[in-house]
């Protein structure tokens, strides 16, 4: 029995880990090509206030933190579409507001205080069944929007005046993006966590950017080296019974130390 429920959880365990890293290597790629790490991880910031507002209201945290993921993604992407010159202010000001909302709701939760590592840091063990379903579902649709609006996406990544005069489409994609931005970190929350989530987004694609010259081939590569770095994390925290977020960040961390001498 004790095999059983094993297998069952490690099944889970690679399953979440395979969409997760697909998801990752293809928006992360256009976090990192699109050069808006820090704007990514304010929105990621964001999200605690969600946890947070799901803890003292007794609601699930994950649909408030998805809630002011999508806020945090239209303010900063309406900020910038009006006034792009003081959006780093702006990224600070938000990352701040989101850990702080997120800080005093949780003290004002009356009763025992939850358990927030989990939100903050991830624990695989915390990767439910029925998070598996939003990990395909939202990993499906990027996956299918990226392959069919790749010459878009290549134009907005590259050269926002072309692809704002031919498709009129830039400002869409704005928007688009830091949804998809802020969606993928609830999505993988219980894995990494906020704090790791732009970890996980951001070093396989910049090792993949270093052995690849086209988009699509640093997603794929990206990708693959997310699941490796992974399960990987996971062993590691296994073996020395160590918080699985942490180690995944620490094997991917080590991984781009390596690769600093090669490539581009």
């Amino acid at each position: 029995m004790d095999d059983v429920i094993r297998n069952i959880f490690m099944d889970r365990v690679v399953v979440s880990a395979f969409f997760a890293s697909i998801l990752c290597g293809i928006v992360g790629t256009v976090i990192v090509e699109k050069n808006i790490v820090m704007m990514s991880g304010g929105i990621a910031h964001m999200v605690f206030g969600g946890v947070g507002l799901g803890f003292l209201m007794g609601f699930e945290p994950v649909w408030g933190a998805l809630a002011f993921a999508v806020a945090g993604a239209l303010i900063m992407a309406a900020i910038k579409q009006r006034d792009s010159r003081h959006i780093d202010g702006l990224v600070g000001v938000l990352w701040a507001l989101g850990m702080a909302l997120g800080s005093i709701f949780i003290y004002l939760k009356p009763g025992e205080s939850p358990n927030i590592d989990v939100y903050l840091f991830g624990d695989i063990e915390a990767v439910r069944l029925f998070d598996l379903y939003p990990m395909a579902i939202l990993t499906s649709i990027v996956a299918v929007l990226a392959l069919a609006y790749m010459n878009h996406l290549k134009a907005y990544l590259f050269d926002e005046t072309f692809a704002e005069v031919s498709s009129g489409r830039k400002s869409i994609f704005d928007y688009f993006v830091y949804i998809i931005v802020g969606v993928s970190v609830v999505v993988i929350l219980r894995l990494v966590g906020i704090i790791l989530a732009i970890a996980l987004l951001t070093i396989p694609p910049m090792i993949a950017g270093r052995f690849t010259n086209r988009i699509e081939s640093t997603m794929a590569l990206s990708s693959v080296l997310g699941f490796i770095f992974t399960l990987a994390g996971i062993g590691l925290a296994y073996k020395y019974s160590l918080p699985s977020g942490a180690t995944i960040i620490l094997v991917s961390s080590a991984a781009f130390a390596a690769t600093l001498p090669m490539g581009r």
